[in-house]
């Protein structure tokens, strides 16, 4: 019986040339061979790249390439990246824990300015120059180029600026309101009531910027009240109007005369007198009518 490749492989033996034989098992050994380190590597063999070492072997496995054409377009798309034109801007991020040589460094990468001096930080009228110092050295310490940090404190400034604009509309809204609210309650009795609080205000020795720290606090119209109250019992002389009618010191409020009407109301020697058409009961009483009632 002639040798075959199946005598062979199942054992069989025979006298006949045996050269295919042995030819045949050598490539079925280099086969099982080549399947083994592929399994045993997950990768198949890179047989364009040559007698290659074996970490560049490995890394060119890792990297997927099929062919040495693939490898060049890679680096094409490299130098896209990183090409002449960008040659030594590339930054490598440092790690979570990098010491502060390390952080800093990157942070003069990403145009930091070389001390806190170079950041150029505008002081608004009125603004504070310590203030602005203060802030530089923050943007330094904080790693900001000098383009962040500019814009952050022009940010900053424009910020602050607005919000001032509107407390101070805020303000003036306010005063006006406070103002127009204390004419009404003092109604004819303004003047004489302006003057007890000015009086207050000379007789305390105070300043303008006292009275605004003042009213900023409780508001305009009661810190005129509290002046007007503090003055009224301060014993001065009244003052007579301008048109010389009525003493400044006679003048009620709306309140202060209407309080009056119904306290001579309930007097009946009063009454008596006025439904007589008595004509100092009718003058007294057009009077407080004047100073209830000041819109009629």
């Amino acid at each position: 019986m002639t040798d075959t490749t199946a005598s062979v492989l199942t054992g069989g033996q025979g006298g006949a040339d045996t050269t295919a034989s042995t030819t045949t098992a050598t490539t079925t050994q280099a086969t099982t061979t080549t399947a083994t380190t592929t399994q045993q590597t997950g990768a198949a063999p890179v047989t364009w790249l040559g007698q290659a070492d074996e970490l560049t072997t490995g890394y060119v496995q890792n990297k997927g390439w099929q062919s040495a054409a693939d490898a060049v377009k890679s680096y094409q798309n490299l130098e896209k990246l990183l090409g002449a034109d960008k040659a030594g801007n590339a930054v490598v991020i440092p790690k979570a824990d990098a010491a502060p040589e390390e952080m800093s460094a990157f942070f003069n990468r990403l145009g930091r300015p070389v001390d806190a001096a170079g950041y150029k930080i505008d002081v608004p009228e009125g603004g504070s120059k310590d203030f602005a110092t203060a802030a530089a050295g923050k943007f330094h310490e904080l790693g900001l180029s000098q383009k962040q940090g500019e814009a952050l404190a022009a940010w900053w400034n424009q910020t602050a600026g607005e919000q001032t604009t509107a407390a101070t509309a805020a303000r003036a809204s306010q005063f006006q309101a406070d103002d127009a609210a204390l004419k009404t309650a003092w109604g004819q009795a303004f003047q004489q009531n302006l003057v007890h609080a000015q009086q207050a205000v000379r007789g305390l020795g105070l300043d303008g910027a006292m009275i605004d720290k003042l009213s900023d606090s409780i508001g305009h119209k009661a810190t005129m009240e509290l002046f007007q109250k503090i003055g009224s019992r301060m014993g001065e002389d009244s003052f007579v109007a301008g048109d010389g009618k009525e003493p400044f010191g006679n003048a009620l409020t709306p309140g202060q005369a209407k309080a009056r009407i119904a306290e001579l109301m309930k007097d009946k020697t009063f009454t008596a007198r006025y439904l007589n058409k008595d004509a100092d009961a009718k003058a007294e009483m057009e009077r407080l009518h004047k100073f209830a009632y000041p819109e009629e």
